[in-house]
């Protein structure tokens, strides 16, 4: 599957009123087999629905945060002059096919969010060569030269973003994990893994507040010695490192002392 058929897929999947759970899931079946970039999109976009809740779009959405940190000959950061937006944004996701993009301006306290249709003039995404990590994700970056903006109202909920990426990034892989071998006409069990991954799903769906305890299962399940979870991860290659570079500060900031 490509990005562009991933896109459309899920826009035919999706649902203007379904809570972020849902869609992170509906969207994660939609990748079978698990492919890392894709069930990264699918968690990204209710993750970013959970947090800046006021959107509402089938568009897929871009949290625009990251600036450039190069010593010699940086590219500027964002800021408004005029009530416009002039400035770079060094990372955009899915820049190929995203349509409005959620722009961090400044730092701290008195940081504001805004947001900017991809299309609009005075916005230039422009694509980065395929990364090493999530190729088939295309990465971007967003050059504003007085756009116009909307700005965001409801800011109670961006504290919270880490924790709602890593949880839906969770919720898309469980998805993916436990259709995978699923067939109409395949009367079959599925794999265990694939069982296992879907008691986890329904035991976590819904609530963030276990977050430690969700990443401790889906961890087990991925390092269990099962050939057929084995097998399924050589396959992803490096990609599959998505599936663990949240654990560590999900378990800083949730787990279990002790």
């Amino acid at each position: 599957m490509t990005e562009e058929e991933f896109f459309h897929a899920w826009q035919s999947h999706f649902e203007t009123n379904a809570d972020p759970a849902d869609l992170a899931i509906s969207a994660g079946r939609l990748c079978t087999p698990p492919e890392p970039a894709f069930i990264f999109t699918a968690g990204y976009q209710a993750a970013i629905r959970a947090t800046f809740t006021e959107i509402v779009s089938n568009q897929w959405l871009a949290y625009a945060a990251s600036e450039d940190r190069s010593e010699d000959q940086r590219k500027p950061g964002v800021t408004i002059e005029s009530d416009h937006l002039y400035g770079v944004k060094t990372w955009v996701a899915a820049s190929k096919y995203v349509g409005e993009l959620i722009v961090k301006v400044g730092s701290g306290e008195k940081s504001r969010f805004v947001k900017v249709s991809a299309h609009a003039p005075g916005v230039n995404i422009t694509h980065k060569p395929a990364p090493r990590f999530l190729p088939k994700l295309s990465q971007g970056e967003a050059e504003f030269n007085g756009a116009e903006f909307a700005e965001l109202q409801d800011l109670s909920l961006i504290s919270g973003f880490a924790d709602c990426e890593s949880y839906y990034i969770y919720l898309a892989l469980l998805a993916s994990l436990s259709n995978y071998g699923s067939s109409a006409n395949d009367d079959s069990a599925p794999p265990a893994f694939s069982q296992r991954a879907n008691v986890i799903l329904q035991t976590h769906k819904g609530s963030r507040h276990n977050l430690g305890k969700l990443d401790k299962a889906v961890q087990a399940l991925l390092t269990s010695s099962e050939p057929d979870i084995v097998s399924l991860l050589s396959a992803c290659g490096d990609d599959a490192k998505l599936f663990s570079m949240y654990s560590k500060g999900i378990q800083v900031r949730h787990g279990e002392p002790g």
